[in-house]
């Protein structure tokens, strides 16, 4: 994964910024649809030309996931399936 640019991380890597900083979580984590905010610490190791970078939920609670409205879409399947019987003279092949 590349550092984000408008991280922290990559700040401390260009400019030498420090923090603790509060960024988005979606910033950090893929597909993340909880929302929130995370404290992002980082330091640029010069000698090994690395950046470490903490990350935290503030008070230590991952924020609860959003529950997304369902779509009027397909009804929910019951195990009977809709096709008509077969009579026993017919010989389609409409498969």
């Amino acid at each position: 994964m590349a550092v984000p640019a408008a991280s922290l991380s990559k700040s401390a890597q260009t400019k030498g910024e420090r923090g603790p900083i509060e960024v988005q979580a979606d910033l950090w984590f893929c597909d993340w649809r909880r929302g929130g905010l995370v404290l992002e610490e980082a330091r640029y190791l010069t000698r090994w030309d690395q950046t470490l970078t903490l990350l935290w939920f503030e008070d230590e609670e991952v924020p609860q996931e959003k529950e997304i409205e369902e779509d009027v879409g397909l009804k929910e399947l019951d195990g009977v399936l809709p096709w008509r019987a077969r009579s026993a003279g017919d010989d389609s092949t409409d498969r």
